[in-house]
Order: structure tokens, then sequence, then C-alpha cells
């Protein structure tokens, strides 16, 4: 017995108008479980660090393969954060962009480039691009809860009473470079050398 076309075609129709629909209270239930799971284990998604909070000492590992941390403990410099990943995109976009922050710059503030990966992968990374930051490899497993930190790159300005004056999520375009510059100038050369 064959089937008549138009009934093929209704049923084709029914078919795809019930997985639509399953769709929808799949997505709904999505959300609902989300709100759930936040509501029982109180986590909310990190925003990013505010103007004016505090930020912690960090954990890091030397290209030389030492241990040490980032501290903000000069009262009278800046520090700016460069955090990377040597797999990420927008980070290799924004490589020109800390650039010409460090060139403007020229040591008036601490500009330290942070990798989220191993001291080897890091070393390869900034010595194929000539980085002229001071770079260290992140060995701060509460790195990401504590600074909020979400995705890279990311560009922080701390100060030296350790208090955030800013924070650049993303590709940085010309206004942020000079916001950045500007906030972060200070009239004294700093050094991490003898750090």
């Amino acid at each position: 017995m064959k089937i008549p076309a138009k009934w093929v075609n209704i049923f084709g129709i029914v078919v795809i108008t019930l997985l639509a629909i399953d769709v929808v209270v799949l997505s709904v239930k999505n959300r609902d479980l989300k709100y759930y799971v936040r509501e029982i284990t109180g986590f909310e998604p990190p925003e990013p660090l505010e103007p004016e909070t505090h930020a912690e000492k960090i954990s890091v590992t030397l290209l030389d393969g030492r241990n040490d941390s980032i501290s903000y403990d000069d009262a009278y410099s800046k520090y700016l954060l460069l955090v990377f990943s040597t797999t990420c995109p927008h980070c290799e976009a924004n490589i020109p962009r800390w650039r010409s922050v460090n060139e403007k710059l020229d040591g008036r503030c601490f500009v330290i480039a942070i990798s989220i990966h191993d001291v080897g992968r890091t070393i390869e990374y900034v010595t194929k691009r000539e980085f002229p930051f001071y770079s260290v490899s992140l060995d701060d497993s509460a790195f990401y809860q504590r600074y909020r930190i979400r995705g890279v790159p990311v560009t922080i300005l701390i100060a030296g009473d350790a208090t955030v004056e800013g924070v650049w999520k993303g590709r940085l375009d010309d206004g942020q470079v000079d916001e950045i510059i500007s906030r972060a100038t200070v009239n004294t050369t700093a050094s991490l050398i003898d750090k």
C-alpha cells in the first residue's frame, strides 16, 4: 500500500513541530535548572573586579622556573597586569596595543604579562613574539576566583596600595589604550629588576 505524499508531508510537519516544542521546553527547563543550581549552591558567576576593590597577592612562576609572587607594595607605583593565554587569538590581537601602552608608559608603571599556561609554553610564546614586558606564568589556582577572571585577555590596573583602578576585558581599542596610559602614568620610574 502506497501512502499519499500529502500524508507524508503532514507527518513530517507534525514531527518537526513536536521537535520544536521539545527544544523550547528543554530550553526553559535548562534555564530553570541553572536558576535552582545557583539558588542551592549559592554560586553566582563572578563579575569583574570593580574599581576600589582590594587586589590580593598572586603566586607566579618566573620564566627561570623559580616561584615568586606579585604583591602591590610600592605605594608610589602602579601595576598593569596583562593576563593572556598562549592559545588565544584575542590575546594575540592585543599584543600590539599592549606594546603601545608599554612604550608610552616608558617605565612609569610596572607592566607585568601573566600567562595562564605553564612556563615552557609561556617561554616559547613570549620569545617568539619578542615580548618587551616582564613575563611570568600563573601558579595560583585561586587567581581566577579572586580576580574574577572569566576569559582572556584582561588588562588590570592596580595602585600601589593594592586598590584596583581599572579592568579592561577583551581586545583594547584606541580609546582604552589612551585611558590606560593616562591612568597608569606615575612620576617615578618603576623597575622590577631588584624586586
